[in-house]
């Protein structure tokens, strides 16, 4: 049996409840500020040195939306594991940014059985994507590898102990190597970048999903681990 994490059910609940009030107000914020950028773009000249400034807030709200999503991610305190098709936990099979799913590479039979909360470890998932927006080097070509593991290992980050044939989702982001998420006293630390903040919202809504996370040796990829059922 899997060991689970002690986050999937964390105690301080009002904590939680701040961080998804916090992400609703700065969702608030971008969207009007994105709604003044947009009106002052379609007054400015073409040729108006202006249009780099509105070009920078525009990333600037980009910004501030990651990161109401990332609280969004910690702000989950509960999950409602189940027996379900691997698929049903990765909405579909679309580019990550139509907002309809996640491009993925299959290594796996889709239809295989895991034990997991899919509405969490779409979430997670959805917070990894996170590495593809402005913050990031990668581009546009981030890709999800979904498989099954060989041997057992274990979660980076509780320490759970993770039996073959544990279905991964992996990404591949280079990002991972500047956060500092090797041992609980670095994620303890405070002045997170945002790709430790991107990480530590996924870990924490896919232990709440009933999964774990790995890192390679390299801290080039992190996979979500979910228990085959």
């Amino acid at each position: 049996m899997v060991k689970r994490s002690d986050t999937r059910k964390p105690q301080d609940a009002g904590g939680s409840s701040l961080a998804e009030s916090v992400a609703h107000e700065l969702n608030n914020i971008a969207a009007s500020l994105f709604g003044f950028v947009e009106l002052a773009a379609e007054e400015v000249d073409a040729e108006s040195p202006l249009l780099r400034c509105l070009g920078e807030i525009r990333i600037g709200v980009s910004r501030v939306t990651n990161l109401a999503a990332v609280l969004e991610a910690l702000a989950e305190v509960e999950g409602s594991s189940a027996r379900t098709a691997i698929s049903n936990c990765l909405g579909g099979d679309t580019p990550v940014d139509s907002g309809g799913g996640f491009r993925l590479n299959w290594e796996c039979d889709p239809a295989t059985v895991v034990d997991a909360d899919p509405d969490r470890v779409h979430r997670a998932v959805r917070t990894l994507a996170l590495f593809a927006k402005a913050d990031s080097t990668i581009g546009s070509d981030l890709a999800f590898t979904v498989s099954r593991t060989a041997s057992e290992s274990h979660c980076s980050f509780c320490g759970a102990i993770l039996p073959p044939g544990s279905v991964t989702i992996t990404l591949i982001a280079d990002d991972l190597r500047r956060s500092d998420t090797k041992t609980a006293g670095g994620r303890r630390r405070a002045g997170r970048t945002f790709p430790q903040l991107v990480v530590m919202g996924s870990v924490h809504a896919t232990h709440v999903a009933g999964g774990h996370v790995a890192l390679d040796a390299a801290h080039s990829s992190i996979s979500l681990v979910l228990p085959s059922a």
